[in-house]
């Protein structure tokens, strides 16, 4: 029994981190047992849970179960018409690119996708959180490289919106770019929350030969200005994304002054159309 549940922990990652799971998150203890009970953010290995299933699944299958409302969402499936509508508006949730909708899930998603760490960022984080068996602490630490460099690691595209991330977790998020995404061609941080702390955050992560393969960073309607596009510029100039051929602006506050300080890190950046408000920038091949 004991070799079984050793085998059993050396792949427990696969129940948080596959595709074709759908994890729910227990934030907020049982009622009936909610006297001494642990928060879900202290324990060591509910963060890993959080932290594995943030790596590359969709938001809707990572849903946080402390902010479902039952009463709420049986209000609304009483009708069949409501039925039939909210059982379209689930699959069309079922992308990352989707912004969640109010069929129920909304409240679930939002802040649940934590940003992926770096395997360093992620042990020092673990080492405060409470384990009732403290030599899982190597355990989860191994699972936890394992599962995000699989996952990142193999990714050619990422997408994330809806973000409720700190300017410290896109910094975080730059620095496991650095470490997991060789493979990684499109970056999508769309309608993503960054503004200038966290663009000059993520930027002053990424170090020279971030993201090798990385030719397509999608950055529109983000609230970031000119002082992001200049922490921007300087990740450039310091050869993060060596590969980088476009980036998309579209929708920030970020002005043709910015723009071109972005233009200016790269030799050869070359115009694609003109640059106002709604910014579209080609570096040249």
């Amino acid at each position: 029994q004991k070799q079984a549940f050793e085998r059993a922990q050396k792949s427990m990652d696969i129940w948080y981190a596959h595709w074709g799971t759908m994890t729910w998150l227990l934030s907020s203890p049982p009622p009936d047992n909610s006297e001494g009970a642990r928060e879900y953010s202290e324990g060591g290995w509910t963060t890993f849970e959080q932290a594995v299933c943030s790596a590359g699944k969709l938001p809707v299958y990572c849903l946080d179960m402390g902010k479902f409302s039952g009463g709420g969402a049986a209000q609304k499936f009483e009708k069949r018409e409501w039925r039939v509508k909210y059982r379209e508006l689930f699959a069309k949730e079922g992308t990352r690119d989707q912004n969640p909708t109010d069929a129920g899930l909304k409240p679930m998603i939002e802040g649940t996708i934590r940003p992926p760490l770096a395997s360093e960022a992620f042990k020092a984080e673990l080492e405060q959180k409470q384990l009732t068996a403290p030599q899982d602490r190597s355990l989860l630490s191994a699972l936890y490289n394992q599962v995000t460099r699989a996952m990142l690691g193999s990714a050619s595209k990422l997408s994330y919106s809806q973000l409720r991330w700190s300017a410290s977790d896109f910094k975080n998020f730059g620095g496991a770019l650095n470490q997991f995404a060789g493979n990684l061609e499109t970056l999508g941080l769309s309608r993503a929350g960054l503004d200038d702390a966290g663009l000059e955050g993520w930027c002053e992560a990424l170090q020279e030969g971030a993201m090798p393969k990385l030719t397509s960073l999608k950055l529109d309607w983000n609230p970031y200005t000119d002082l992001g596009c200049t922490a921007l510029a300087a990740a450039l100039q310091r050869k993060a994304m060596p590969l980088l051929v476009d980036i998309t602006m579209d929708g920030s506050k970020a002005t043709s002054q910015g723009v071109e300080a972005v233009r200016a890190a790269r030799p050869g950046l070359e115009e694609g159309s003109p640059l106002n408000v709604s910014l579209s920038m080609r570096l040249a091949t």
